[in-house]
Order: C-alpha cells, then structure tokens, then sequence
C-alpha cells in the first residue's frame, strides 16, 4: 500500500506527532510528494496558531532555516513578550548565535531598553543581562552577536563585572575575549565589586587567576572589604591560589598603620591546609618587620614557631616575648586562629620548638596541642608533650577520647594505649574506639589492642545495649578487616542473622563486591524484606568478584534470594531501577527474571510508575521503553487475563504521562497499544 494511499486521517496522525526536524526530512527523503504536503499544511494550516511554541522550538533546536521559512509565512508575528524574552535566554545559555541574531534583526525581541539607547534589558530582578549571561556561560559567539549589535554596557554601572563573571565560572576564553577583543581592564575595580582577581581567588579559580596576572592583573590591589586577593585565598584555604600569588609577588608584609596581616587569614580559619599556608606565606615574610610593639612580637613568636626556627623562637624568648596573661579574651588571639605558639608548633610538628617553649614556661592550654599532635601524627611532639604532663592528662577521660583522633595514625595510636588510655573507658556513647577502629579498614589498629588484652568486644552504653556489631563495622573497613575477624575467632555463622544480614547489604552499598561474597559464600543468606529489593537492583551494577564476566547479581541470585522480592511498598528491584532511571540496570533485571507485570501498595504497574516521573529526564521515557520491549519478547506468554489488565495499564499510564507532560513516554505507550490491541 502507498504511502499516499493511506486515509487523510492516517496522515493528520502523522502531522500531529512530527517534533523533531529530522522527522520531516526524512519522509520528504522516503517520498517528495509526502514532504510537500505535509509541509504545506504545517506551515499554513498548524504553526500560525502555536507562534509561541514554534518560536520555541526553533530557539531549542537551532534551526535557521526553520526561523527563515517560519518568518516569511507570517508565523512569528503574534509572538508575545514573556516568549520573546524566554527565548532570549535560551539562544544565549544554549549558544545559538545566528538564531539570536535573526531573533535581533527581525524585530522579536528586543534587547534594548525603550528609554536608554544602548542599555540592555534587564531579564531578571538580579541585574542579569543578556551579554552577562552569555558571559557566565562562556558563550563568546553570543557575545560577539550582541556588541554588534550595537550593546555597550561595559561602561555601565551594573556591567563594570563581566570579567569578573567570567573568572568566577572560570571561564578563560571568554576572559581572553573581554581583554584582549573588548579591551577590559583587568586591574579595574568596579563601584560595588571587586576586582576580578578577587572574584577568581574568592571562587578558587586557580586557572583565572594564572590568566589575570597573565593580563597584567595587579595582585595587591584590595577588594571592597579592604582584602588582598592572597588574604581571600587563603580564607578560603584555596592553598593552590596562594601559591599562584606568591609566585607573581604578592605584599605578604605589614603595611604602615593597617595590623591586618596577610598571614592571619591563614592562622584565623580551621582548616585542613592551615598550617601549610601559613608556612608559605611566612617563608616570603621579612620577619624583621615584626620586631616592634607587643602584637607584632608575639606574632613573630608564633609564625617562628610554625616555621620550626628554633634559634628565632630561643631568641625572642629570652628577650622577653610571651603571650600576655589573657590574651585568650583578645583580638590578636582571634587573628591567630585560638592558638598560641605552642599548639601552632605542635600541629606543625616542631617537637624541638614545642620543648623550647616548655622549658621557659610558654604552657597554653596543655590539651590542645596534644589532641593536634595526634590529629597531625606528629609522634615526637606527643612524646615530649605526655613526657610533661601525663599525670595531668590520666586523671581526666579526655584522655581515653584522644584515641578516636588517632584513628588514622597507627604510632600515635599504640603510644596513647602504652601511656595508659583505655579504649574501653570513653565519653562518647554512640560509638566505641573498637568500632572505628573496625570501619578504619586498618587491621593493625584492631591488632594493637588485641596485643594489649582488649578483645574484640564492644562496650554496653548506657541503655545496656552494645555500641556496635563486629561484622557490620568491618564490613565498612573492607575485606582485611573482615578477614581479621574471621582471624583471630569471630564465625559470622555465630553471630546474630540481623547483623549478618546488614554486613551483606552495607557492602553492596559501599559497591564492595569482595565483602559481599566473603559472607555469601559462608552461607549468610538475606531475607529482610524491606532493603532487599534496593540490594538487588544495586548488585545489577556490579561486577563479580569471581568472574569478571559476570555480575555480582548473578551471584546475589546463587544464593536463594527472590529477585522479585518486595520491600513494604510493595516496591520490586524494577521500581528502584526506573527511580534511578537507569534503562540497562533495568533491562539487567528484566533479563534475570524481575516481573514488570507485578503492583505496588496502590495497584500500579512500573509503567504507570514511571509514566509519573519528571517529563524533563528523557531516561524515564527510555525505562518506559524498555519495559515494553520486555513485553514485546515474551508476548506469547501473555495470558489473555494479563493481556485484559495491560490493555487498561496503558491507558492508565499514558493518560498519566499526558497529564505529566512527559510526551515520548505518552507516544510510546499509544504505538505500543495499537500495535497489540486491535481496538477502536
């Protein structure tokens, strides 16, 4: 039968579900005469009615030649204003140049404001602008679109931070185009922002950074706040950026009458890379700057003590330099992050330095720099430290907490357990030391204190309760810490099946494959219905341990469990597949025997399930896909019954996909129904 022999209503059909572009041109590939008609009742009979849509969809798809045809037949006349502008923005953030700039030239939308010539209209209540968007996006086609275009806002109040915009998303060909084609200063500092050095080491933006001193960007000139662009680095422990700007000369010096110093952006803050940056940026220090008044001293006291200048540290001591009685209630306290010189020397792991200052009375608080000592794993530091106050520390549980600081320091650890600290004897009561030591994935922790007669058993907490459970701890550590257990006389065949089955599903969480068949192949079988279904559809992700060919669900299923077992919703793997919307996990579990025909809690199919979901994935529309596919394969299987009971479900899930505006998912259902139901 001719493809123009179908019925006049077949063809409307067609009409009515063409979308995309490449639809239309391959039915005039397949038959001009088809292509021609179609084409000609799109144009005259549908599009001038959907202007906004068309608009739209020619916006979305790029489509010039569309933009050409559809305005010389009149169609894009009657566009409305809230359109024009949400088209305005798609062209930008998608990058479409040409088409935005037929969108200019044809009048649709316009990009200058009525009363200022020249002023670009505003697209949002937060000052976004077209040529700042494209900006933010790195669009520099748009851009180039728009300054021919007769925009001129870089001299404007609102726009002086495009190169700004730009080093903050990290965009550096659109920071080389602002330079470099538009002539942007990258030194200039705007009315209400900063300068774009700023923006960038605000927003460690290591390679914007590289670029603007590149350009010629002045690394010293301050942000509104009167911060450096080092001193912004650093308070954001961009510790790379640091770097960058002592490279390119930085000031890192106190300047006349300012006691804000670079480096104390470094001390003030907890963080992880505090005391390296601290370290860098007083290495480019001239120290001799420091050595008048009271403030600048004790800071010179401290930054010697991080550096490990012993003969400095020795020096200001013996002419007097202490911290003065209260300090802790002061603002250079503050500045120099709550500590003083003997925590900052313990955390950087000055053990000479730490008895340097011991020895002329420079106590501080006596924990803190022992629990930094530990944090850091500086063992000799904390030698020296429990040389002098061990006696103090044993009389207090503080000291039995240090070993969860130690956790991850194997010498530190075994020193606080040789010193007299008992991991059974914690504050904490969530959690006991023997617990992370056995998520720690270290085996020699758990060694240490079995050598020192601590079993491998957990405390009671306060309601009688055990704190943790062996198995499923070391489970979390990985198979050496399981295999520890197993060691030294823990039989998982012994231990309660709730904690048993627990260990199996956390590895399958964790993706450890291995930690899962350690206990599937010692006959720990899991049966608790409510987590079971999210195990299986995990284990679909998963590669065998045994056989790389295979995949650990194939294994999950060796060892008796229900793939089609239910969760309290009644939720089968396949629901935790399609929530995922992952197609071949889910196509994994059709072909192993997961049942797309079995109802949740509120009677529902998967299909109607994922007919519901956000129209904006196109992976629901895929899971809903492949599902059909399974229904298409085992067809044949279909009792007349289901076949009853699918013939609804595909009503009901399209009619929810129609309602959802999720249209593939809709389309898919009604090609699926007529091609397997011949009904009216």
């Amino acid at each position: 039968m001719g493809i123009l022999d179908l019925p006049n209503e077949l063809l409307f059909e067609i009409i009515h579900f063409l979308e995309y572009g490449w639809d239309l041109t391959a039915f005039g590939v397949a038959n001009r005469q088809l292509h021609a008609f179609v084409n000609t009742y799109l144009y005259q009979k549908v599009l001038p009615d959907c202007s906004n849509a068309v608009l739209e969809w020619i916006v979305d798809k790029g489509n010039e030649d569309a933009f050409a045809q559809c305005l010389e037949a009149g169609i894009l006349a009657s566009v409305d204003k809230p359109t024009a502008t949400k088209v305005l923005r798609k062209a930008i953030f998608l990058g479409h140049d040409q088409v935005l700039g037929h969108l200019i030239e044809s009048g649709i939308t316009s990009i200058h404001n009525e009363q200022e010539t020249g002023r670009l209209t505003l697209l949002s209540r937060d000052l976004e602008t077209p040529l700042s968007n494209a900006v933010t996006c790195g669009q520099i086609a748009v851009a180039r679109v728009l300054v021919a275009h007769g925009i001129d806002e870089f001299s404007t109040e609102r726009n002086e931070k495009l190169l700004s915009l730009a080093a903050t998303s990290g965009e550096l060909a659109m920071m080389r185009y602002l330079v470099e084609e538009v002539g942007l200063d990258p030194n200039e500092e705007t009315r209400s922002e900063d300068t774009a050095l700023c923006s960038a080491a605000a927003f460690g933006q290591k390679e914007a950074v590289e670029l603007l001193l590149e350009q010629g960007a002045n690394p010293n000139l301050l942000s509104v706040d009167g911060d450096s662009p080092l001193m912004i680095a650093a308070s954001q422990s961009h510790i790379d950026i640091v770097h960058v700007l002592l490279a390119h000369g930085t000031n890192v010096n106190p300047t006349p009458g300012d006691g804000n110093l670079p480096i104390y952006s470094a001390m003030r803050w907890e963080k992880e890379t505090k005391v390296a940056m601290t370290q860098a940026i007083a290495e480019k220090m001239d120290l001799d700057l420091l050595r008048e008044g009271h403030e600048n001293r004790v800071t010179l006291l401290t930054i010697a003590a991080t550096l490990g200048k012993d003969a400095l540290v020795q020096k200001l001591l013996q002419e007097g330099c202490y911290p003065e009685d209260g300090w802790s209630e002061g603002i250079l306290y503050l500045k120099l992050g709550r500590q003083g010189p003997l925590e900052w020397a313990a955390e950087a792991g000055h053990d000479s330095v730490v008895k340097i200052l011991l020895k002329h009375g420079v106590n501080g608080n006596h924990r803190e720099p022992l629990e930094r000592a530990i944090q850091r794993g500086h063992l000799k530091v904390a030698e020296v430290l429990l040389e002098k106050y061990l006696e103090e520390f044993r009389r207090t549980s503080w000291f039995n907490d240090l070993l969860f600081s130690a956790i991850e320091h194997d010498a530190c650890f075994e020193l606080l357990l040789d010193h007299g600290a008992n991991p059974t004897d914690v504050e904490e009561q969530e959690e006991s030391v023997l617990q992370r030591v056995l998520e720690s994935g270290r085996p020699s922790l758990a060694q240490a204190l079995l050598s020192r007669g601590f079993p491998l058993k957990f405390p009671l907490s306060i309601e009688g309760h055990s704190v943790g459970f062996p198995w499923l701890d070391a489970s979390r550590g990985g198979l050496a810490m399981v295999e520890f257990l197993l060691k030294n006389g823990l039989d998982p065949k012994t231990a309660h099946y709730l904690e048993m089955e627990y260990s199996v599903i956390e590895a399958i969480r964790r993706e450890n494959v291995q930690v899962a068949s350690f206990f599937l192949k010692r006959g720990i079988t899991i049966s608790h219905m409510d987590i079971l279904p999210e195990c299986i559809a995990q284990a679909a992700l998963l590669k065998s341990s045994d056989c790389p060919t295979e995949l650990f669900l194939d294994t999950l299923l060796r060892s008796g469990v229900d793939i089609n077992s239910r969760d309290q919703l009644q939720y089968t793997c396949i629901w935790k597949a399609i929530a995922d919307y992952h197609a071949n996990q889910l196509n994994v579990l059709l072909q192993r025997g997961a049942d797309p025909r079995l109802r949740d809690n509120n009677g529902y199919s998967p299909l109607r399930f994922a007919a519901t979901q956000s129209p904006s994935l196109i992976r629901y529309a895929t899971c809903v896909q492949t599902i059909l596919e399974w229904f298409d394969l085992h067809w044949a299987e279909i009792s007349a019954e289901e076949s009853e009971e699918l013939y609804h479900e595909l009503y009901e899930a399209e009619a929810a996909a129609v309602t959802n505006g999720s249209r593939k998912t809709a389309r898919l259902l009604q090609r699926f129904r007529r091609v397997h139901f011949d009904r009216g």
